[in-house]
């Protein structure tokens, strides 16, 4: 999957220190989606003024809730945890980029959720 063996310890270690910042990015991301809810759902109730869902979804009101918020703010306390108990930079590096993965595909998943109705009905 990722061959570091070629790269230096500084290298591996500046790599690892760009995905934590990329984690750091996306979370903080998330919350600004999750502190904007307010104003989606203004949006929401114009597009949907029969439903009290955001975007006429329960999965949606879901996803952009606090708790998830928290949750997936432990992941990244959890990665940044990591970084003390595992030694071994390539495993940091493949587990970071994982992590970082994740949190992409999730924050996707929730912007599609959110725009998409709004792109369909425009």
């Amino acid at each position: 999957m990722f061959n570091l063996e070629g790269l230096g310890k500084v290298a591996k270690t500046m790599f690892n220190i760009f995905l934590i910042f990329l984690q750091l990015f996306m979370v903080a991301g998330y919350t600004s989606m999750v502190a904007s809810k307010e104003t989606f759902k203004e949006i929401s109730s114009s597009l949907y003024p029969d439903s009290n869902f955001l975007m006429n979804s329960q999965f949606t009101e879901i996803l952009l809730s606090s708790p998830v918020m928290w949750g997936l703010f432990a992941v990244f306390i959890f990665s940044v945890v990591k970084e003390f108990l595992v030694k071994d930079e390539n495993r940091k590096n493949i587990i970071n980029a994982g992590i970082l993965l994740g949190l992409l595909c999730f924050s996707a998943a929730v912007i599609y959720r959110l725009y998409s109705p709004v792109l369909s009905a425009g």
